[in-house]
């Protein structure tokens, strides 16, 4: 077949060139007469009809320019695939015959106006050259045409196969793909898995971790408090066997411990000795008790109450079993609770053996002293009763020689005023005012007397409504006075009612005397508390004092301030000191010249006293 091919080649070969040849030979003529045109253009065939001459130039230029373009795509593609395309001079020749027909068909065209006929007759028989070469080319490639064919198919067939294998390895493949994924997600989720196990592994034995550092601080801990523990144990027995009282510690099962101390009031060298039993203590120290010797039962037994819940504290005489000599005690015990259970009792036992040998020498003491003070008391009841007796006597044999001074200086006075001088007025009037003087000076003193001897009536004082009524008498003894009474409401306190109210009744009369020569006279009753105890205060804006004489203030007869500038006697505070005293009291005061004065006091008699 290739053989055969070969020929065919060859003979198209020289045929084509043997149809060039003719034609150079006739190219002469042709090429002399190619640009005649003495002839009558091909549109006088169609009488110019427009739209016969127009369908034939759209169709020949329509036909000439598509086989123009079927030979480029011919071209192109032998230029592409020149290695690989089988016939490419076939494809070649074909070529040509195709732009051959293209030209003549667009030489159809040029005729119609230009009568170029052996122009288009060379083209035509160029057409026609290759038409032939190109027809006598073709018919013996067709057996091998048929070969591409069936071989073609076979390719088809073949692709087709291989399709299908191809579909079926990408069916394989995206099964695999999906396994692979299905692999992948399982890997993952292991993975994930993996991770998580590995985690709560880590977390695991972190936590193993900690618990073991937790249970060796336990363990340090236990043993610190363990050494504690025994440290405390061993501080507690130092402190029991420090303490001067004898202790007894135990439960219903037994005595646990107890001191040396209660071991030598008992006359014990151990406890052992009575097997730890307080039942076998009680019997060998037969407790009585210390009021009347009746001896205790068992259940009167202090540590045996204890140990039901009660609290005790009995004095109790029991026998020393060493010397047999009397001990008395005095036993307090108390249950030991835990949890609200109690787990044992406690007795503490003091040695009192001396304590109420002195308690009834005392006793004795105070019954000697109680009748020394009968006797005393009755003394000084005689003594008082003869201090009235002779008070009374002064007081009415000094007046009655005063009310004659006083009495024979107004009657000469009267009768000779008009022969007397003024000198001799003078010094009558001197008589008269000293003997009235000394006769409230004596009153004053009784009145101090009687204060020292008087008895008080205690109750619960409204010291408000006492001051109220105070300053209210005052402001209308003097109603021209502007005066300005700041008292606080409900002050209470706890007293005779008749001495406190003197007392007010001075401190106030006081602060008025010492306030007259102000403009305003301002003075404030109130109190403090100072060391949870509550103060009263009365606070005037007067004359004041020097602070360096306070502790004269409230001395008999002492005076701060001359005759001329305040009247009195110097005997009113001395009163309101003894008044505040006999309450169990004190009072003080502070002050500045010209700037007032602040007596404070408390009382401190109660209802129980």
């Amino acid at each position: 077949m290739a053989r055969y091919l070969r020929t065919f080649l060859f003979r198209y070969e020289s045929g084509l060139l043997i149809a060039t040849l003719a034609l150079i030979y006739f190219w002469p003529q042709l090429i002399s007469n190619l640009f005649n045109s003495n002839y009558l253009p091909h549109g006088h065939c169609y009488f110019w009809a427009p739209d016969l001459v127009w369908l034939h130039v759209v169709s020949d230029t329509t036909i000439g320019l598509s086989y123009w373009a079927i030979t480029y795509t011919l071209v192109y593609l032998i230029y592409k695939t020149r290695k690989d395309i089988p016939f490419a001079k076939m494809f070649l020749s074909f070529g040509i015959f195709i732009i051959t027909c293209g030209t003549t068909h667009l030489m159809e065209v040029l005729t119609l106006w230009d009568a170029l006929y052996w122009f288009s007759g060379g083209i035509k028989l160029i057409t026609a050259v290759a038409s032939v070469a190109t027809a006598v080319a073709l018919p013996p490639l067709i057996p091998r045409i048929i070969e591409l064919i069936k071989a073609a198919n076979l390719a088809e067939e073949r692709k087709y196969q291989l399709e299908q294998k191809n579909k079926e390895l990408n069916e394989e493949i995206a099964e695999r793909q999906k396994a692979q994924e299905e692999i992948t997600k399982l890997n993952q989720n292991l993975e994930k898995r993996v991770m998580q196990r590995t985690s709560q592994l880590e977390e695991a034995n972190r936590k193993l971790r900690n618990e073991i550092n937790i249970r060796k601080r336990i363990e340090v801990e236990r043993e610190k408090l363990f050494l504690a523990t025994r440290q405390r144990a061993a501080e507690l027995d130092a402190v029991i066997e420090s303490l001067p009282d004898g202790i007894i510690i135990g439960d219903e099962s037994g005595i646990k411990k107890v001191n040396s101390v209660i071991l030598n009031i008992i006359g014990l060298d151990k406890i052992e000795e009575v097997n730890k039993d307080i039942f076998t203590l009680y019997k060998m120290t037969s407790p009585r008790f210390a009021e009347n010797s009746d001896l205790l039962t068992g259940e009167d037994f202090p540590f045996i109450r204890a140990l039901k819940g009660e609290s005790v504290v009995s004095e109790i005489i029991i026998d020393n079993l060493k010397t047999n000599k009397k001990i008395v005690l005095r036993s307090a015990a108390a249950p030991i609770i835990l949890d609200k259970t109690i787990i044992g009792a406690v007795s503490v036992s003091t040695d009192i053996t001396e304590a109420k040998r002195s308690e009834e020498e005392i006793k004795k003491l105070n019954e000697k002293l109680e009748q020394r003070v009968i006797e005393r008391t009755e003394q000084l009841q005689a003594a008082n009763y003869e201090l009235e007796a002779f008070s009374y006597s002064v007081s009415h044999d000094l007046r009655a020689p005063l009310r004659g001074i006083d009495g024979f200086s107004k009657a000469l006075m009267d009768e000779y005023y008009d022969k007397l001088d003024e000198k001799a007025k003078h010094r009558l009037e001197r008589i008269r005012l000293a003997s009235q003087k000394m006769g409230v000076l004596i009153d004053n003193m009784l009145n101090l007397s009687r204060l020292t001897r008087a008895e008080i009536k205690p109750k619960e004082i409204n010291m408000s409504e006492i001051a109220y009524s105070i300053a209210d008498a005052l402001q209308k003894s003097s109603p021209r006075r502007f005066a300005e009474f700041n008292i606080t409401q409900n002050l209470f306190s706890y007293g005779d009612e008749n001495l406190v109210g003197i007392m007010l009744d001075n401190l106030f009369a006081n602060a008025w005397k010492f306030t007259s020569k102000k403009e305003v006279t301002k003075i404030e009753f109130g109190s403090v508390i100072q060391n949870e105890k509550e103060i009263f205060y009365i606070q005037d804006n007067g004359a004041g004092f020097d602070a360096a004489y306070a502790d004269k203030l409230f001395a008999p007869f002492q005076r701060l301030h001359s005759p001329k500038e305040f009247e009195g006697t110097g005997i009113g505070l001395a009163i309101v000191q003894r008044i505040v005293h006999k309450h169990g009291g004190q009072i003080w005061a502070e002050g500045e010249i010209q700037r007032g004065a602040k007596f404070y006091f408390y009382l401190s008699q109660k209802k129980d006293e």
